[in-house]
């Protein structure tokens, strides 16, 4: 009885992570198809990894704490370099009022170094090669076999799903201290991104 009574917390802790990696859906086929989380709804917990491979629960660390999220494609991608960028020209305003700033990308822990020293980034990047968070919040699809093709010869993507390449579609949230969303954008064209003046005013709006 008592060897039964001292597995039960491994029992647990084996189905609880059983039942987590059951709950990952997969990526949606097309970047038009995925519906990600809007303004009021709650942030979800996932584990990320920082540049440096330690774990990193989004949900705990956003606690309490006002929350300036991005979801990036890549340090590969042009359009996303540009503008982690201009929010690093902007990151005392958002500081100011309280922010911290969390850059989350489909790459592999070992590559976001790089993307930081080559455009001067001192926020946090992390690591969502596993899909965990973009799934989350609804923004994860597959590149169709012909985009995969065009770029698996030109860029260093680390993010598959069953054998096929995913991404994330371009994603900004404000969340508040609450842990719920303030304020969200997204946009399946990632060539267009939110200008950094219009988060200014959202995440101002949001701190009130």
């Amino acid at each position: 009885m008592k060897t039964l009574r001292s597995s039960i917390p491994l029992l647990v802790a084996v189905l609880t992570a059983l039942f987590c990696m059951n709950s990952l859906s997969a990526p949606e086929e097309s970047a038009d198809a995925t519906k990600p989380l809007g303004k009021g709804e709650p942030v979800p917990a996932a584990k990320l990894k920082t540049a440096k491979g330690d774990a990193f629960a989004l949900k705990e660390q956003i606690k309490n704490k006002p929350t300036i999220l991005i979801f990036y494609r890549g340090g590969w991608c042009p359009f996303c370099t540009k503008h982690l960028a201009e929010l690093q020209e902007s990151q005392q305003d958002l500081l100011d009022m309280g922010y911290q700033i969390l850059a989350i990308t489909a790459d592999a822990p070992e590559q976001m170094p790089a993307t930081s020293k080559e455009h001067e980034l001192d926020y946090t990047l992390l690591s969502d090669v596993g899909m965990e968070a973009s799934d989350a919040f609804g923004l994860a699809f597959y590149l169709d076999e012909e985009t995969s093709k065009r770029y698996e010869g030109r860029f260093d993507m680390s993010a598959k799903h069953e054998g096929r390449y995913w991404l994330p579609v371009p994603a900004v949230y404000v969340v508040g201290k609450d842990g719920k969303i303030a304020f969200a954008h997204t946009d399946t064209n990632y060539r267009k991104r939110l200008p950094v003046k219009d988060l200014l005013v959202a995440a101002k709006k949001a701190s009130k």
